[in-house]
């Protein structure tokens, strides 16, 4: 292991065992020269958005209702369940319902609404876990007396689940984005593809 970590630590400052970089860097080979790029010059991901629906662990797909209720349905391709994810800084994001045109929304007691309007309480911090499901944890909104965020969770007959009562090790915060077929329900991609 010693010369792993020698080998290792020629590349940039990386050590098996040691310190990590500051995670705002990132290194690049380009025809052999190295450079240090900041996070910065990623701007140009802000804002991309993916059409996508939410399904967790309990299988269900989290769903936007135009009255701003927010459950989950076992229906693939439910209307009110394709979201957008739009990116709003790296590693956070906003998440609306294509059809229902709310934003996914979680006020200070964790429970989650539809939103009309794109606020602090709909911005969610994306992040892949361990075993390759998503969380999404509140970002303006955690637990006062331990510091825990609050995630996106629903529970296993599909209702929303409270975000303060919820872990991201728990299987009701654990999302697969999956990718939607168009030809499911063209009358949502009539923006994008055209009228048909």
């Amino acid at each position: 292991m010693p010369a792993l970590g020698n080998f290792l630590g020629g590349f940039g400052g990386f050590q098996v065992g040691g310190q990590m970089p500051d995670p705002g860097l990132l290194l690049s080979d380009h025809m052999g020269e190295r450079s240090v790029r900041n996070a910065d010059q990623f701007s140009h991901l802000e804002g991309i958005l993916r059409r996508r629906q939410l399904y967790c662990r309990t299988r269900f797909h989290l769903q936007i209702f135009p009255d701003g209720t927010v459950n989950g349905t076992r229906q693939d391709h439910s209307v009110f369940g394709i979201l957008e994810f739009i990116s709003v800084a790296t590693g956070l994001m906003s998440i609306r319902g294509v059809k229902s045109g709310l934003y996914l929304g979680m006020d200070e007691n964790g429970d989650m609404y539809g939103s009309d309007q794109l606020n602090r309480d709909c911005i969610f911090r994306e992040h892949m876990e361990e075993n390759f499901y998503n969380t999404y944890a509140s970002h303006e909104h955690r637990n006062d007396k331990n510091g825990r965020p609050f995630f996106v969770a629903l529970n296993k007959d599909g209702t929303a689940r409270k975000g303060n009562r919820s872990r991201k090790t728990h299987k009701f915060t654990h999302f697969l984005p999956r990718p939607v077929d168009p030809e499911k329900v063209p009358s949502l991609y009539q923006d994008i593809l055209g009228k048909r």
